[in-house]
């Protein structure tokens, strides 16, 4: 069995990077345990965004939901993991998918956990695009990191028994994350039609105790991006600077705001802007105002107006 592992570098900042490809082996032999039984535990709230937005179904339907695990086991190398159905983190329908992992030897053999339904799920239909909710364990910019960072893959067979690891991200967050991915054509051309789900792989985890993920909606879909239309804005009542672009504010009106060339600095109650001489407070600052009213203090030099003190 022939095995190839798309990898795809993002930043939080930036929704994609270069793609590139290695040869690695995407399955293994490890210890395989049945799904737990549901504990029990107190029901979660979700999240209160989609509670006060009114969105009670996903903008996919699933191709996994975790709602009904009966068929699915969890593989092990060099951990130790519990998978099952979960209520104490919602977020769509009654449960998600809990995982429970720590490692175990990782000196000895890199940990890895899969969790996959006993029979590959075929997938049917076309598709360029996969979204799965992720309910993270650390944040990324939190040094040392709370737990280590694992990386989430889906295993994908295609029909000649070629099994295809599709990196879709790295956990670097807490509460609930969708993770997005969009297939590259080499990834759509190797898995060819109808390929087969056969797991998703949590690779990466060191920690010696046990940490927690939580896993909801699953969906494979075309994705449709229409063009962007926006219609014109009224246009700015000010100059704006050279070279500045107007951008799409090229409507008929006219925008009520700013509403002079200081734009958000305060006014004054004089038609007199104070201009000199500005009673100095230290070496590198000045006081601009008059009596009773707020200080304004700038670095450096004198000013000569308020919109050259910080405008």
């Amino acid at each position: 069995m022939s095995c190839q592992r798309f990898s795809l570098f993002r930043l939080m900042s930036i929704p994609f990077a270069a793609i590139f490809t290695v040869l690695c082996p995407c399955l293994f032999a490890g210890e395989i345990k049945p799904v737990l039984p549901t504990e029990d535990e107190p029901v979660g709230k979700r999240p209160y965004e989609l509670v006060n937005a009114g969105r009670n179904t996903d903008a996919h339907p699933p191709f996994v939901d975790f709602e009904n695990l009966d068929n699915w086991v969890t593989e092990t190398t060099a951990s130790e993991a519990e998978f099952r159905k979960s209520r104490r983190e919602q977020l769509w329908g009654d449960y998600v998918g809990h995982l429970k992992y720590h490692s175990v030897n990782a000196d000895e053999t890199a940990p890895a956990v899969v969790i996959k339904p006993q029979e590959p799920m075929p997938i049917a239909g076309a598709f360029d695009s996969v979204t799965f909710w992720v309910y993270g364990n650390n944040w990324d910019w939190v040094r040392p990191s709370e737990v280590p960072q694992v990386t989430l893959s889906l295993l994908l067979k295609n029909a000649n028994g070629e099994t295809t690891g599709i990196t879709l991200d790295r956990v670097r967050w807490k509460e609930w994350f969708l993770v997005h991915h969009k297939f590259q054509s080499e990834e759509l051309a190797r898995l060819g039609t109808n390929p087969q789900l056969i797991g998703i792989e949590i690779r990466g985890g060191t920690n010696t105790e046990f940490a927690e993920l939580f896993f909801d909606n699953l969906a494979f879909y075309q994705e449709e991006l229409k063009p962007l239309e926006f219609a014109p804005r009224p246009k700015r009542p000010i100059a704006l600077p050279e070279g500045q672009t107007v951008g799409t504010n090229t409507g008929p009106d006219v925008l009520p705001f700013p509403n002079r060339e200081e734009t958000i600095l305060p006014g004054t109650l004089s038609a007199k802007v104070i201009k000199t001489p500005p009673e100095k407070e230290g070496e590198n600052d000045y006081v601009f105002g008059r009596p009773g009213t707020t200080h304004y203090f700038c670095d450096g030099n004198p000013f000569s107006s308020w919109a050259s003190c910080g405008g």
